[in-house]
């Protein structure tokens, strides 16, 4: 679904990925991780068709993201980003219908069955009930999963999400990233997010993608915890990491 191949990034002078490649199939959940300032924003802001590589191909379904129309990218990949959006007088629903977009005519009219998927993308992440208040009024955890609406009732078979789990509460991230998985396990969708939150990504995803400039891992999540490279991305950090358990356990001083 979503293909890169010889792939360069970079980032002013500095060179964040060099001649890589990796696949993700639709019907999977990939957690993006790595370090801090490593490049995670911008390899997803390039595989969304907002940045260009410094070299390489990206491919949405086969054909090459250079060669889609901005209308014909809206209908690949959407892309939710870290944006933290307040507007007093949107509301939660007109903030989902903007995902409709690439679909109305050129006023942004809606017909009905625009107006009928932008109330099924609503009640798949349950927030049907909050369709009428604005953003200002929602919690940062309602207000993730309305822009997760927004990016399906763009009806996108790729979804790419960057820090979706930041600034929630442990319980309301495990919920976001069961939603996530759900959406991809039932709807086909290929669904690639970055996150902090390992012990999250090795509970919910398919697959990790480890991105060590300027070198990119992608592997199955088993595969990705036998390798022993998410112990080499720590290492001389002070966090421990139990492969066993999967968990994070804290730094070396046990805090």
């Amino acid at each position: 679904m979503i293909a890169f191949e010889h792939l360069t990034l970079a980032y002013g002078q500095r060179t964040l990925l060099h001649d890589t490649a990796a696949a993700l199939p639709g019907g999977t959940l990939t957690a993006l991780v790595g370090r801090n300032g490593t490049g995670k924003s911008t390899l997803l802001r390039a595989l969304a068709g907002l940045d260009l590589p410094a070299a390489g191909e990206i491919l949405l379904a086969g054909r090459p993201l250079r060669a889609l129309t901005p209308r014909e990218r809206a209908t690949a990949v959407s892309f939710v980003a870290t944006d933290r959006v307040r507007i007093a007088d949107l509301t939660a629903e007109a903030t989902v219908a903007l995902g409709r977009a690439p679909y109305t005519d050129w006023i942004g009219r809606m017909q009905p069955a625009d107006r009928e998927r932008v109330a099924h993308a609503l009640r798949d992440v349950g927030m049907e009930a909050f369709a009428r208040k604005t953003m200002d009024r929602l919690s940062d955890g309602e207000r993730q999963r309305i822009l997760i609406a927004r990016a399906l009732a763009q009806e996108t078979p790729a979804i790419l999400l960057d820090e979706p789990t930041a600034f929630l509460d442990l319980p309301n991230r495990y919920a976001l990233a069961t939603l996530l998985r759900r959406l991809a396990h039932d709807e086909g969708k290929c669904i690639l997010f970055s996150t902090h939150e390992l012990d999250v990504a090795l509970a919910f995803c398919d697959r990790v993608m480890l991105l060590d400039p300027p070198a990119l891992h992608c592997l199955a999540t088993d595969a990705m915890v036998r390798s022993g490279r998410i112990e080499r991305l720590f290492a001389g950090s002070g966090v421990v990491f139990d492969a066993r358990t999967r968990r994070v356990l804290g730094d070396a001083d046990g805090r």
